[in-house]
């Protein structure tokens, strides 16, 4: 396959893949970005896709990039299934993309915070004035009571809550719905926060999602991230907040099947790494109060 005719076979992976996967544009946008730089790096090394050589050579200038594990595995996936894509339509053949081993991840335990600090959380908006602290601090109430992930907050209407009932509908990764529960106290608290507060950064008055800027647009991910830095701190994300009421809802009682569907997680492997998080929490509330333990 010639290089050259690379960009055009990309175009059309990609078309695939918005149709046919229900991947989300952010997923999408990003497996572009890595099969357009696979495009011009096969073009600057005068390689070919066919080429043995091609992937072992990929390997080593990403790592001399500098980039995150995550972020190259990310890249070698976009390429695993690029390659499967035209080895069906029959451009190439002969590659084995079992070869394609993505890098191993040391894992890290996800940061969670202190029911100390989520209790503060919730006292402080209770207790504010300014209209515009308060919908920020009931962003990250809303995520820590809920679980959601920071694009299902960004795109969660009005609409998907369903209040007689308690629980919100989402649409996740791949499109795939689910039903999270809502607790009554914060049902309360959205009700309040929609009738005297939302009315407030409204602008257009068919806007319907739930959490407005004051722009009176759709929040971006990047505002919601410079947020949750301020109120939680520099090394706070709004996956934060997911991992926190995770490890809660863990040491709390709840099991890991019903984690996994409040979650959305595919498979429950992904989930159980909270049950390592909740144990290590544990020990280390062990190590502090029993009375035989060192310091």
């Amino acid at each position: 396959m010639e290089t050259k005719n690379t960009q055009l076979l990309v175009d059309k992976y990609i078309c695939f893949i918005a149709s046919n996967k229900g991947l989300s544009t952010n997923t999408t946008s990003s497996y572009r970005r890595d099969l357009e730089q696979f495009s011009n790096f096969l073009k600057e090394q005068h390689l070919s896709i066919e080429d043995k050589k091609t992937i072992q050579k990929l390997k080593l200038f990403l790592g001399s990039k500098r980039l995150k594990a995550i972020s190259i595995n990310r890249k070698l996936s976009a390429i695993r299934g690029f390659i499967k894509f035209l080895t069906k339509k029959c451009v190439v053949k002969g590659i084995n993309t079992e070869n394609i081993k993505n890098i191993k991840i040391t894992k890290k335990l996800p940061r969670t915070i202190s029911h100390t600090k989520t209790g503060e959380l919730i006292e402080k908006y209770l207790h504010e004035n300014n209209i515009t602290t308060r919908r920020n601090l009931l962003i990250f109430i809303f995520l820590y009571t809920t679980g959601l992930r920071i694009t299902e907050l960004i795109n969660l209407k009005i609409g998907n809550i369903y209040w007689n009932e308690g629980f919100l509908k989402i649409r996740g990764k791949g499109s795939k719905e689910r039903v999270v529960p809502i607790a009554e106290k914060l049902i309360d608290i959205l009700k309040k926060y929609i009738e005297n507060e939302r009315v407030f950064f409204i602008k257009d008055k068919t806007n319907d999602y739930l959490f407005i800027s004051s722009r009176g647009t759709k929040f971006t991910r990047q505002a919601i991230w410079k947020i949750s830095k301020k109120i939680g701190g520099e090394d706070t994300s709004p996956h934060t907040w997911r991992h926190t009421f995770a490890t809660h809802l863990l040491e709390g009682g709840v099991s890991l099947r019903a984690l996994q569907k409040m979650l959305g997680h595919s498979s429950l492997t992904t989930t159980q790494i909270y049950t390592h998080v909740a144990n290590n929490l544990l020990t280390m509330e062990l190590s502090k109060k029993h009375p035989r333990s060192t310091k």
